[in-house]
């Protein structure tokens, strides 16, 4: 048996940059949507496919659980099926389900592979570092009244910052020289952007994230110590940074409101955005409405008193996203969908409780995967995200248990050399 450690990628650099540039515009969506060459496609799609007409012949190696890979199958057989039968926006429901499917047939399984190797989860996290520096920057523009590109959004900073934070702390805590210093200004530069743009579910999952990890890694001096280092950094970026005062009015705005909640018009809408997901449900209980987020935005919401917080107002849910991934589950897939998502969810949760926390000590790039999950997890109720997020988590799952039992055989199989 081959160990996956030993498998070296970096001797095929064709193939490394083009998956590189698949985790950055994952993580980093907006900077795709700027690079985009063909409408409608994006260029990781182009980028993937040669990456499997020029797979490396050691990968092939590695062969996947096909009972894990079919875990997802159910319920994206059951957004396909549906698909015919939507009758608002129907476009961008195709164009949703399609992708669903292009990303389980062609990212997933590389995926799950390339993270079994120790280059490949290299490749990630150096990709993940480059894109949330260039993300950052672009934000730190942004914020000071410049916009570089037209779908610059504090969430999808927070869908940065969910893969960005813990790749850049493992690298502080676990790189030295030069790569503790990209990775220090990543984790720097993310910190800020967690605090400047105004997103509550990013500033709580940020800190989540960091807390979590460094509590994990990190003795109580160094925590002390690199506490006082970022806070001074912090405050020094922002000095120097140069903020449109807009901007600055817009963050204390929305982190004032965490404070004096009641008076947070945008958590009262999200209470009503429950009621129209559940009369979406109501309305389609076997296979939902579409998977098309747009498709379910632009299906006519009522109007929704909000008696239980004494205000007495009326929220117009018309036209309007539900803005929860889990929300969009309910009501876009119906009872049968929801159904396969657990199947799959529930499978995968079994499948990790597999892993020995001892690899995730041993091996610290697969807490960072543990981390980002988390991260995922807990954005999908604030922001609505697409299916292929929990393929990646599925794919960390999968990779780390293949990679505990490759580690498990070559330990056997020395034991068995020396008795010899």
């Amino acid at each position: 048996m081959k160990d996956f450690q030993q498998i070296k990628l970096y001797r095929y650099p064709l193939f490394i940059i083009l998956i590189s540039y698949c985790f950055i515009e994952i993580s980093n969506p907006f900077i795709g949507h700027f690079l985009q060459i063909i409408p409608r496609i994006k260029n990781s799609h182009l980028a993937i496919i040669i990456a499997w007409l020029v797979l490396p012949k050691t990968l092939k190696t590695i062969i996947l659980p096909k009972n894990k890979l079919f875990l997802a199958l159910p319920f994206l057989i059951i957004i396909l099926i549906k698909t015919p039968f939507v009758d608002i926006m129907q476009e961008n429901t195709i164009i949703a389900v399609v992708s669903e499917w292009i990303f389980y047939i062609l990212y997933f399984p590389l995926f799950a592979k390339l993270f079994c190797t120790k280059d490949g989860r290299e490749c990630f996290f150096i990709s993940i570092g480059i894109s949330s520096i260039i993300g950052s920057l672009i934000f730190i523009i942004y914020l000071s009244g410049t916009s570089l590109m037209d779908n610059i959004s504090s969430n999808s900073m927070a869908y940065l910052n969910v893969f960005g934070l813990p790749v850049a702390l493992r690298g502080v805590f676990f790189k030295s020289g030069f790569e503790r210093n990209f990775y220090f200004s990543a984790l720097i530069t993310l910190l800020f952007i967690a605090i400047f743009s105004g997103s509550r579910a990013n500033l709580v999952i940020s800190t989540l994230q960091t807390l979590v990890f460094i509590f994990y890694f990190a003795s109580f001096k160094k925590i002390l110590l690199g506490g006082i280092i970022i806070s001074t950094l912090l405050l020094f970026l922002s000095s120097v940074a140069n903020i449109d005062q807009e901007k600055v009015e817009f963050r204390n705005k929305k982190f004032n409101r965490i404070l004096n909640w009641k008076e947070d018009g945008s958590i009262f809408l999200r209470f009503a955005l429950y009621t129209k997901a559940s009369d979406i449900f109501s309305n389609n209980i076997l296979m939902g409405a579409g998977w098309g987020s747009r498709t379910l935005s632009g299906i006519e919401g009522g109007l929704v008193e909000i008696e239980s917080f004494s205000r007495g107002d009326y929220l117009d849910t018309a036209k309007k996203g539900l803005h929860s991934t889990y929300l969009r589950i309910i009501s876009g897939t119906g009872l049968i969908g929801i159904i396969c998502f657990l199947y799959f969810l529930i499978n995968n949760i079994i499948y990790f409780i597999k892993i020995k926390f001892s690899l995730l000590k041993k091996i610290p790039e697969f807490f960072v995967f543990l981390s980002i999950s988390i991260g995922i997890f807990i954005n999908a109720f604030q922001n609505t995200m697409s299916f292929e997020c929990f393929l990646i988590i599925s794919s960390f799952i999968i990779s780390a248990n293949l990679t505990l039992d490759n580690l498990r055989m070559i330990h056997l199989m020395k034991l068995k050399y020396y008795k010899i």
